[in-house]
């Protein structure tokens, strides 16, 4: 069975489906399990591909247990996350108006559908709407952004630029929607954190239900490991035998900042523990097509060399997909670090895996974490777990001045952040910071040989904050501000 939903919001349609897979085959919906689709720009997975994504076992599972999965799926996800939401919510709205009996319904969003069944399950408890959702399960979702490599994305605009006839080779185009559309700027790490996710963190998530998270990236630390300055390909555009541009990308080690901007921690986003994407082979195979291609005369494309060596990337990083921040994206997951996030429970594995998968492990025929899950909350008044023994991030340095004094001699002053034991002192020296002095009070004398970027940042016996900035100086009496 199949709903289909339009909605029409500031003059601007799009729709949702719901396609349902019930337990004994009939149009009846009971037991929902609520399966919302991800960022799926080029429409590569329809509702059955979602179900066949799910192991075999699970599936049957769902059947045995009398649970009917619902699909979700977007007209168009390459729009504004939060107009999925609102797609969501009606969605959802509409599967409650449905099903018989007074089951509460479960929510599972796989990827950015776990950013836009956040958003709209938390929007409908502020606004006093009852979902009627009694457990949220976040399946792999960049709730602190994804990653495509630099080179690809520099790479691609390059094509577009310069390559007059670049719509022509369609996997090219959509690989360029896949980085640019609105939804895509919203996720992915770019120069700043984006809008959108610094408005999601500042709305939280929904409270009356119990809410897990799953990570197919790597729980022990393990990393992707990419090579600094690896020559990814070799390139050269041709236009009209008048200009010829000679392209060598590199898949250099800068990254963006992730939230909020902060180049003391380590940023290698790509290369972090996190699930995989094969965005170099996928692009790569596009360029092959475009440089085999019959262009128009004068314009061409050729392609001289690939690293075979690259492969797959980190996509979500494991912090990210869990929603657990102030840590190096490196670090192992342990109980204490779940302690500052913001799930009841997380799955998490050893290794790093495909994103664009769901692992046997969590979702089986028995004893997956997502198969206890929805036992013991997927029910008729479930309870909500109890959330007292979570602890509160240790938030930014406030009121950070520097006062110079003469020559080398600075005097750094910050206002106290709750739950601090101590504050560390960094130096910029280079490209990385490095520790020149921890205290307990709220000043300090620090004395550089040079003008220096000083970073602060507040920390408690797990955790540090993010670091605050601020210029200490290395002047003369004579020398002007």
């Amino acid at each position: 069975m199949t709903l289909f939903l339009l909605l029409s919001v500031n003059n601007f349609s799009t729709a949702a489906t719901l396609t349902y897979f019930t337990s004994d085959g009939s149009n009846t919906v009971d037991k929902p399990v609520l399966l919302v689709e991800g960022y799926d720009t080029n429409d590569f997975f329809s509702a059955q591909g979602y179900y066949d994504l799910l192991p075999p076992e699970f599936s049957f599972w769902l059947r045995q247990t009398g649970r009917d999965l619902v699909v979700m799926t977007f007209d168009d996800t390459k729009i504004d996350l939060k107009l999925l939401a609102v797609e969501f919510q009606n969605g959802l709205t509409a599967l409650n108006n449905i099903k018989t009996g007074n089951h509460p319904t479960a929510v599972v969003g796989f990827s950015a559908g776990g950013l836009i069944a956040r958003w709209g399950l938390k929007t409908m408890e502020n606004q006093g709407v009852d979902h009627q959702v009694s457990v949220y399960i976040s399946y792999d979702a960049p709730h602190r952004g994804a990653t495509i490599p630099e080179s690809i994305i520099g790479g691609i605009k390059d094509l577009k630029d310069n390559l007059p006839n670049f719509a022509e080779s369609q996997g090219l185009k959509n690989y360029w929607d896949a980085v640019n559309s609105y939804s895509a700027k919203q996720i992915l790490l770019g120069a700043s954190y984006s809008a959108f996710l610094t408005e999601l963190e500042n709305l939280g998530y929904p409270n009356n239900l119990a809410r897990f998270a799953v990570a197919n990236g790597s729980d022990n630390g393990t990393s992707i490991n990419l090579p600094n300055n690896a020559v990814v390909y070799d390139y050269r555009v041709e236009l009209l035998q008048l200009f010829n541009e000679y392209q060598t990308l590199r898949e250099e080690p800068h990254d963006p900042c992730a939230y909020p901007c902060d180049p003391v921690r380590n940023r290698r986003y790509d290369s972090a523990p996190g699930s995989t994407r094969s965005s170099f082979e996928d692009y790569w195979i596009e360029m092959e097509k475009a440089d085999a291609k019959i262009w128009t005369p004068g314009f061409d494309l050729d392609v001289y060399y690939k690293n075979s060596a690259l492969t797959d990337h980190a996509f979500v990083n494991t912090l990210s997909a869990l929603d657990i921040k102030h840590y190096e994206i490196t670090a192992p997951i342990d109980s204490s670090m779940e302690d500052y996030g913001p799930f009841d429970g997380y799955a998490h594995t050893g290794i790093n895996k495909p994103h664009a998968s769901i692992d046997f492990a969590f979702a089986n025929g028995s004893d997956g974490k997502i198969n206890q899950w929805l036992n013991n909350y997927h029910k008729v008044n479930a309870s909500i777990p109890g959330r007292s023994h979570k602890k509160q991030s240790i938030n930014l340095v406030p009121s950070l001045n520097s006062e110079w004094l003469i020559g080398g001699n600075n005097m750094l002053s910050w206002g106290a952040v709750t739950g601090a034991t101590k504050y560390e002192i960094l130096r910029k020296q280079g490209s990385t910071y490095s520790l020149i002095k921890t205290t307990t009070s709220l000043y300090t004398s620090i004395t550089v040989g040079q003008t220096s970027q000083i970073a602060v940042r507040a920390c408690n016996n797990d955790q540090c904050g993010y670091s605050e900035f601020a210029t200490a100086y290395n002047r003369t009496n004579e020398q002007p501000f």
